[in-house]
């Protein structure tokens, strides 16, 4: 998953804005700066971003809950500082190797809530590395991509941007996707 995570940051340019969470029992950011917002895609910040992500151990479960609360947290800074980017679709690409802690209701419940905060802007692609295809979190994974609050029992009142979900064995699948 580092290798992967290293891999996106590398297709970034200085026009895009990133954040990184870790996520296992909780979430967490790399710290200061960088854990409130996201930050320009520069060669220092990437830097920055890769260190910490190569600093990253396996570690107690995968709360997808968390990690997606900082997510938008970060997204919803960067909005509020930079309203001109209020047009634009903000993405999450959200990397696990690991079955969700949590319900699965919890976390749809969490994306529409704070999805419908930023006007349904945020677009989600989910990647599963090593995961069951036919799998509880690869059923969730496409659900979170696809925002299909309905099947959860949340009534929608917007028309969020469908993502894209896929299971992949290593890095080089991400950067062909």
């Amino acid at each position: 998953a580092k290798q992967a995570a290293k891999t996106v940051l590398d297709t970034l340019n200085p026009k895009d804005n990133v954040g990184v969470v870790a996520f296992s029992d909780y979430a967490s950011g790399p710290g200061g700066c960088y854990s409130q917002s996201l930050a320009e895609a520069t060669e220092e910040n990437i830097a920055a971003l890769k260190e910490f992500v190569e600093r990253l151990a396996p570690e107690g479960f995968t709360n997808y809950q968390a990690a997606l609360q900082l997510a938008f947290k970060q997204i919803e800074a960067k909005s509020t500082a930079n309203q001109t980017a209020g047009n634009r679709y903000k993405v999450i690409l959200f990397l696990t190797d690991g079955e969700p802690t949590g319900s699965a209701s919890d976390i749809m419940q969490t994306i529409y809530d704070r999805n419908s905060r930023l006007g349904f802007s945020v677009v989600i692609l989910t990647y599963g590395m090593h995961i069951d295809s036919s799998g509880t979190a690869a059923n969730i994974l496409n659900d979170m991509a696809l925002q299909n609050y309905q099947s959860y029992g949340i009534q929608s009142s917007g028309s969020p941007p469908a993502g894209k979900s896929d299971i992949v064995s290593s890095a080089q699948d991400i950067r062909l996707q």
